[in-house]
């Protein structure tokens, strides 16, 4: 009834406007059908706007698997300075190197370690190592821990240079018995200067002073008799002997 109603006040508007009323919208709407959609010529028909394709500007972001619609995707985010992004190519992981083995100590000192009486100068003459008091496993001299090589040298000034040169694993517990063993036949024993690895040992009732030092697992014990241990070389002497040492050394000279 409604619908007839509205025809009904449509056909005098219609009539009014100057256009002849066309009854076929009217019989639609009395019959309850939807009525056509009316154009005037040249107007243009707005049309519902289309959707971009998916991966063009302004397209919708599809979501990969895994991801959630609203979770921004990786090229979005801002990553920190330095970091190249989870797109950036894998860095393998480091590798160790071959294993290199530690030279092993040597079973013998050779007689290239100790000091000649040549390199000394002239008046230097070497002497049997048996020669003399306090050699090696003496009361005042400890016996090395590993292979040692001896030789005596007298001195042109006068006085005797006895050189021990041994192999230790631990060079700093040989040093420690030699302390022990000076120490309990009345030396006075003082470490070395500038905190080098040693001792410096002299015996208040004589002549005689010891000085031990060490390098890379190796003991160079020089004792001084005699005017020798007055003289005030025997430090020049101790470098001499222990740079000498170095083909007793685990990796020798270098």
């Amino acid at each position: 009834m409604r619908r007839l109603a509205t025809a009904l006040v449509l056909l005098p508007l219609l009539g009014a406007c100057g256009g002849s009323a066309d009854p076929a919208p009217l019989a639609a709407a009395a019959a309850g059908e939807p009525l056509p959609v009316v154009t005037t010529p040249g107007a243009a028909v707005p049309q519902a706007p289309e959707a971009a394709a998916p991966g063009l500007p302004g397209a919708p972001r599809q979501p990969t698997d895994g991801q959630a619609a609203d979770e921004p995707a990786p090229e979005d985010l801002e990553l920190p300075p330095g970091d190249p992004g989870p797109d950036a190519p894998s860095v393998p992981e480091p590798t160790a190197g071959p294993t290199v083995e530690e030279p092993g100590l040597k079973t013998s000192v050779p007689r290239a370690a100790l000091l000649p009486a040549a390199d000394l100068g002239s008046g230097w003459t070497a002497l049997p190592a048996g020669t003399g008091s306090a050699g090696p496993g003496s009361a005042c001299t400890p016996r090395p821990s590993g292979p040692s090589a001896a030789a005596l040298l007298r001195a042109p000034g006068g006085g005797t240079l006895r050189e021990t040169v041994s192999v230790a694993r631990d060079a700093l517990a040989e040093v420690a018995g030699w302390r022990a063993a000076l120490a309990s036949c009345g030396y006075a024993v003082a470490p070395l200067a500038l905190g080098e690895d040693g001792l410096s040992a002299r015996h208040p009732g004589r002549q005689d002073r010891v000085l031990v030092t060490t390098s890379e697992q190796v003991v160079v014990a020089l004792r001084a008799t005699g005017a020798l241990a007055d003289d005030g070389g025997l430090e020049d002497l101790a470098d001499l002997a222990l740079g000498s040492s170095c083909p007793a050394a685990p990796d020798g000279c270098h």
